[in-house]
């Protein structure tokens, strides 16, 4: 599981090493026992299963995610890597066989590639005699769409034509473990056939723990680049393990990307500004139901103003944002019946190929509370009031929802209204069918967004219901 997401790599490194150490138990190595983890770097895939026999290292692993190091028996020759379906089902993305394990020692064990044509291959190291006093590092090149390329380990701001790659690597290719000096460095990455970078991780920290004994305190570290779409600067990133914790390093620069989506009908054309600056406004002369492109940005602290198109001391509102590194992001103009607010979503943009993504934005109806569901043809009877699978419950508009995987196909969404809530009895609580059911349609690799949103003045409708293509 995914740890910690970080505002630097520099700050994460140096809050997993005050915990981060060998296994203080585990004084020898047992020869009797395999070490394992998994490693989920399929670009397309959902969240994937990792089983060596009866053990399973993973459960739902998501992408770009590393397990922790397990320690177990076993005398199987086969590993079999399951993804996840929406119903929560399985299928088969790869079996790796024959494979002879070895006891004593440690395999990482890495499905990459795409559901259709699965890259699954396994790093197979000698467990080192705990406890360890040393630093050690390997790298791992499991992004499917690009080439080769060089990787460099240097002090930070190292000039790079005077320094030697750790090492060239093809896809799927690694190098072994080694021994560094503790201390401060910068992780690059070159393209090897134009020397392009396309990775800089910043400074990183890798030390011994501090206060630890003489023997004890370091660390073996395994770097896997991975894809990472989107907006951002880099197309790769970094996810790092110590086989006890497991870090994601965006990179240096602007790895957060921002855009605004104008959703309020009842303002007229927008701009947005970042920290007020009028000649390069993240958003221009948005009409309603336009967006403006995303913008990459450092992860930091923004002031977002919005104003009336082409009026920056026209200000409509002004939010104090966060750009989390490594995510993109979109601000929802948007009417809460008595003013105009801006509410801040994770986009969540990578597809999935065996399922369609859609998230809402519940923008109506306005002064109720309200639940949200989706179904299917068999799950959906109005009449008996039975609409599919709960995906909200009680909330008051405006209000985002993060995506949900669907089976490619229609989906049946529908919008209930609470009544009878001032009593604080949830028994006398009464539920009925506001919107819908609405077919909305999915491909597998689809990734949407479905805004529910105040009609037009006059309108009978209680929701406009706009679908947006996100990718």
């Amino acid at each position: 599981m995914r740890l910690i997401s970080i505002l630097s790599a520099a700050l994460v490194v140096g809050l997993g090493l005050g915990a981060c150490g060998g296994d203080d138990n585990d004084d020898i190595v047992d020869t009797s026992f395999i070490y394992a983890r998994a490693l989920n770097a399929a670009v397309d895939a959902p969240g994937e299963s990792f089983r060596i026999g009866a053990t399973f290292l993973a459960r739902g692993l998501p992408y770009s995610d590393l397990t922790l190091i397990s320690g177990f028996p076993t005398f199987n020759e086969s590993i079999e890597i399951t993804g996840f379906l929406p119903d929560g089902s399985t299928f088969e993305i790869d079996v790796i066989e024959p494979f002879s394990f070895r006891t004593g020692f440690e395999y990482t064990i890495v499905s990459t590639g795409f559901v259709d044509a699965p890259d699954s291959f396994v790093i197979e190291n000698v467990r080192r005699k705990r406890p360890i006093n040393q630093i050690f590092t390997q790298f791992t090149h499991v992004a499917p769409t690009l080439g080769d390329f060089k990787v460099y380990l240097t002090a930070p701001d190292a000039d790079l034509s005077a320094s030697a790659p750790v090492a060239t690597l093809p896809y799927m290719g690694y190098t072994q473990s080694e021994e560094i000096v503790p201390g401060e460095y910068q992780v690059r990455v070159l393209n090897a056939s134009d020397d392009e970078l396309i990775f800089d991780s910043g400074p990183l920290q890798f030390f011994r723990d501090e206060g630890a004994p003489p023997e004890r305190g370091g660390h073996e570290w395994f770097f896997a680049f991975t894809e990472k779409g989107g907006a951002t600067v880099w197309p790769i990133q970094l996810v790092l393990t110590d086989g006890n914790f497991t870090f994601e390093v965006s990179g240096a620069g602007p790895t957060s990307a921002l855009r605004v989506l104008h959703a309020d009908r009842t303002l007229g054309n927008i701009d947005a500004l970042v920290d007020g600056d009028t000649a390069d406004p993240l958003a221009s002369n948005l009409a309603y139901l336009e967006d403006s492109d995303r913008r990459a940005v450092a992860p930091a602290d923004y002031s977002v103003t919005l104003t009336a198109a082409g009026q920056p001391d026209d200000i409509i509102l002004e939010n104090l944002i966060i750009a989390n590194p490594g995510l993109e992001q979109t601000l929802y103009v948007l009417d809460d019946g008595e003013s105009t607010v801006m509410p801040l979503g994770i986009d969540d943009r990578r597809p999935v190929a065996t399922a369609g993504r859609l998230g809402f934005v519940l923008g109506a109806p306005l002064g109720e509370i309200i639940s949200l569901y989706v179904g299917d043809q068999e799950s959906v009877n109005p009449d008996e009031e039975e609409y599919g699978a709960l995906v909200v419950r009680k909330v008051a508009p405006p209000f985002l929802v993060s995506r949900r995987s669907l089976f490619p196909g229609t989906s049946l969404v529908s919008v209930t209204v609470w009544s009878n809530l001032e009593d604080n009895d949830p028994g006398n609580d009464t539920e009925e069918l506001a919107f819908g059911p609405l077919p909305v349609e999915l491909l597998g690799a689809d990734v949407k967004t479905l805004l529910l949103l105040p009609p037009e003045a006059g309108s009978t409708d209680v929701i406009d219901p706009v679908l947006i293509d996100d990718l």
